[in-house]
């Protein structure tokens, strides 16, 4: 079901647009927000009386809070209603009439294969560079890619 509400975020334009303008943050920061809203979209609708409305609400909640975006289109109802009709599909295990429902879609690739977490490096790459300027002082140059910072250090 996860791959299925990624494809149906995959093809949202609202949040396309935002994630495209940075709101969502680093793309790191974005294929964290994407997961969990898929997570909590699955536990929602894991519930014994959900509707779409109170799929829309959770979009429309999460949109504010994580990608600073108020919607005033309609879209999240929309999305929301897809995502209860495919999810019910799913459910039923009527996989021809949800592969049909799926392959109307213009985007096919969940959302979640675009941006992933990328995992911590454990052996942060240092390279040291020497150099000496034209007043004959020497600096020790270390660039770590951790962070993007470059130290530069004065030496005599």
């Amino acid at each position: 079901m996860e791959e299925i509400i990624g494809i149906i975020l995959n093809n949202w334009t609202g949040l396309k647009m935002c994630i495209e303008h940075g709101m969502g943050g680093s793309s790191n920061l974005v294929a964290e927000k994407v997961s969990c809203m898929i997570k909590i979209i699955i536990e929602k609708l894991n519930c014994a009386k959900v509707s779409w409305e109170n799929i829309s609400d959770l979009l429309e909640e999460f949109m504010d809070v994580e990608f600073n975006t108020i919607l005033e289109d309609g879209s999240p109802d929309e999305v929301a209603q897809i995502v209860c009709e495919l999810f019910y599909l799913w459910k039923e295990g009527n996989q021809d009439e949800l592969n049909a429902k799926i392959n109307i879609m213009t985007v096919k690739t969940p959302l979640q294969q675009e941006y992933r977490v990328l995992p911590t490096p454990q052996n942060v790459n240092v390279s040291v560079l020497r150099v000496t300027d034209t007043a004959g002082n020497s600096y020790t140059v270390e660039n770590t890619s951790d962070d993007g910072w470059t130290e530069v250090k004065h030496r005599r």
